[in-house]
């Protein structure tokens, strides 16, 4: 459903530079407007592992769509030495982060934080529960 919006959107971008000149032009920007509303209230959905532990796709969502940089970022915004987190690749980081975050009972805030990062992926919702 994403990819086909996006390709209407593009679509419709490149009828506006031909349609400027004849006077279609509010209609074309009509058009454009209600495929970015439609875009706007889409989120990425993506197929997680599924897992009886709640962290397997907060794991995933975290190695996909940040580095090892903002890894290390989003652990010093949730009040976390990066350097207690752990693990030389992405995965690795990534669940180390987790992990660390339920610990100490942050995993709910480092889920806002994430969601705030990545506004268009779909983050489990997760609770904070004593380990």
């Amino acid at each position: 459903m994403l990819a086909e919006l996006v390709g209407m959107l593009r679509l419709q971008l490149d009828l506006l530079q031909v349609k400027a000149d004849t006077g279609k032009l509010s209609r074309s920007v009509t058009d454009i407007d209600s495929l970015l509303e439609e875009l706007s209230s889409e989120k990425l959905k993506i197929d997680t592992p599924q897992s009886l532990d709640p962290l397997v796709p907060v794991v995933y969502l975290i190695r996909t769509y940040f580095s090892l940089e903002e890894i290390d970022e989003l652990a010093f915004e949730c009040g976390f030495n990066p350097e207690e987190i752990g693990g030389e690749t992405l995965a690795a980081r990534a669940r180390g982060l987790a992990i660390h975050a339920r610990n100490n009972t942050r995993l709910a805030d480092l889920l806002s934080n994430c969601e705030v990062k990545r506004p268009f992926v779909s983050w489990p919702p997760v609770h904070d529960v004593e380990p």
